[in-house]
């Protein structure tokens, strides 16, 4: 009989979780503001698909993209454009401070993908003379930490506001080839900071 009860109390525990589980998703513009001065600030934007174990616990699959532009230097890239896309999962725990607003601490962790552009014109500027060069980041973890508010607009659309601060870092290697030879010579690029600030702006929407 006790075991009954035991099974009986667990499903019910189950369902009733199974029944306030909520699958969300959002979308949002994002700012970022690199913290390494060889990286300028951009727009990007972002996505997320999520379940919301209760009013105040999610679990998020969580996806944001940015272009940053790079000033040249001997110790990182030349001049160009950086790109970051950040992959993550991320866990979310929300503190109501009204019925419509609720602030949130989030943190995810990942894989970050990376890929560098030449700039246009420093690209032919070395063609005209001899040369073809490469430069790339390696993909790598990624984390983050951040804080937000979301504001109850309908009972299946929220607005959310985040600030977040992520850490990315890698290395990456370059290739220089002259044209009319054939050789090439390579090198890494080492200890490559892509860490930044992201501000985030956007809706959460229900969608089960």
């Amino acid at each position: 009989m006790k075991r009954t009860l035991s099974a009986l109390s667990l499903a019910l525990i189950l369902t009733t979780g199974a029944a306030q589980a909520k699958i969300y998703l959002g979308l949002n513009g994002v700012y970022a503001i690199p913290t390494n001065k060889l990286y300028g600030s951009t727009l990007g934007f972002g996505g997320a698909i999520g379940l919301e174990l209760s009013p105040a616990a999610s679990l998020e699959l969580s996806i944001r993209n940015w272009s940053v532009p790079v000033t040249g230097s001997t110790e990182g890239f030349s001049l160009g454009k950086l790109s970051v896309l950040p992959l993550e999962l991320v866990f979310r725990y929300r503190l109501p401070l009204s019925p419509n607003f609720k602030l949130y601490g989030d943190a995810g962790v990942g894989y970050a993908f990376h890929s560098f552009t030449f700039d246009e014109k420093l690209f032919i500027d070395w063609t005209a003379v001899g040369f073809t060069i490469t430069e790339n980041a390696d993909n790598g973890l990624a984390a983050h930490l951040g804080l937000g508010l979301e504001f109850v607009l309908t009972p299946t659309v929220d607005v959310d506001f985040g600030v977040r601060y992520h850490f990315l870092r890698t290395q990456g290697a370059w290739t220089i080839a002259d044209i009319a030879s054939g050789e090439t010579q390579t090198g890494t690029i080492k200890d490559l900071d892509f860490d930044a600030f992201t501000f985030s702006l956007g809706f959460k929407i229900s969608i089960f």
